[in-house]
């Protein structure tokens, strides 16, 4: 699988959860299963309507996850929702580093 996302990256408009889901193929129930997260929960996640909260084990996954993709958690924004619908915070914090 690793050959096949080579070159991968995160498009910063789109929430990171949803792209690395999406580039990895599986379904919101899928990837919940995987991680042990209810997918109502993952669409609560890609939609920002809730802020993410991982165990240390469903890090653990997903880290595994990442390095299928060629990513790292330095890869990720500090949101990984919705960029479009982010807290303010966020994007006071964004426009200064852009």
């Amino acid at each position: 699988m690793i050959s096949e996302n080579e070159g991968f990256s995160l498009d910063s408009t789109v929430s990171a959860f949803l792209q690395i889901r999406k580039a990895l193929g599986l379904s919101r129930s899928q990837f919940g299963l995987e991680l042990g997260i209810d997918a109502d929960t993952i669409g609560k996640w890609e939609n920002s309507k809730v802020n993410v909260a991982l165990t240390i084990a469903q890090i653990k996954r997903l880290d595994i996850y990442l390095k299928e993709l060629g990513l790292s958690w330095q890869d990720l924004p500090d949101h990984v929702g919705n960029p479009a619908i982010a807290p303010p915070a966020y994007k006071r914090i964004r426009k200064k580093i852009k």
